[in-house]
């Protein structure tokens, strides 16, 4: 399966998503402050949610990076209600406590370890993603298609990224301001932009491929 992931959406970003033969889902949830990625953050979510769910979008959740005492309960709280009403398939996770949280919680809901993990961890190997998935790991979002089979023989799907977020900056101010929570309704304004490089995949598409779902049984996944 095919999944995009935008940096902002619009109603109408999800109507054209519908349209493209090529997308199958799409992943909803900015990796550090929905007021980026929606108008009015979290509520907006759930309505975007529900729209692409209502064309045949398949939706994945993806949870902020950095979860604390601030906001822990909140987002864990947004992932069972968007089980319950059937608005998503999986949550993406960059948190070892949200893993196992959602897994006692959502048993049933698969759970991808996300690709801004990574720095949980010093060094990848088979034993770090052998404890991810004993925590109740199910996929792991990557962008090398060398781990694939290794990945795979762990019983783990993956999600390879065929493009992904780049930084030129940090805007550490904003991260501070959010957390303390003294930002307001134009918070935006002082965070630096997400930029996402469009892969070749994506065909001039508006809509550039995120992630390719691989299993034990894609004839692909190896090449």
């Amino acid at each position: 399966m095919n999944y995009v992931a935008l940096d902002q959406y619009t109603k109408d970003d999800i109507v054209k998503i519908s349209d493209v033969p090529s997308i199958d889902g799409v992943v909803l949830g900015d990796l550090y402050c929905n007021k980026r990625m929606f108008e009015f953050s979290d509520h907006e979510l759930i309505d975007f949610a529900r729209l692409a769910r209502g064309l045949g979008i398949h939706c994945v959740y993806q949870t902020p990076r950095y979860l604390t005492e601030r906001n822990f309960e909140r987002v864990m709280q947004l992932v069972q209600y968007l089980q319950k009403e059937c608005l998503i398939e999986k949550v993406i996770v960059q948190d070892v406590g949200a893993t196992s949280y959602i897994r006692r919680m959502c048993p049933d809901l698969p759970i991808i370890w996300g690709y801004m993990g990574i720095s949980r961890n010093g060094a990848e190997n088979l034993l770090s993603y052998s404890f991810l998935r004993d925590n109740g790991i199910t996929e792991i979002e990557t962008d090398r298609v060398t781990r694939i089979p290794y990945l795979l023989e762990l019983g783990l799907e993956v999600l390879l990224m065929q493009e992904h977020v780049t930084y030129k900056t940090v805007n550490r101010e904003c991260y501070y301001m959010h957390e303390k929570e003294i930002y307001d309704r134009n918070c935006r304004r002082m965070q630096i932009p997400l930029h996402r490089i469009i892969d070749s995949a994506s065909n001039g598409s508006v809509f550039p491929v995120v992630t390719e779902h691989f299993s034990a049984s894609s004839d692909h996944a190896f090449l």
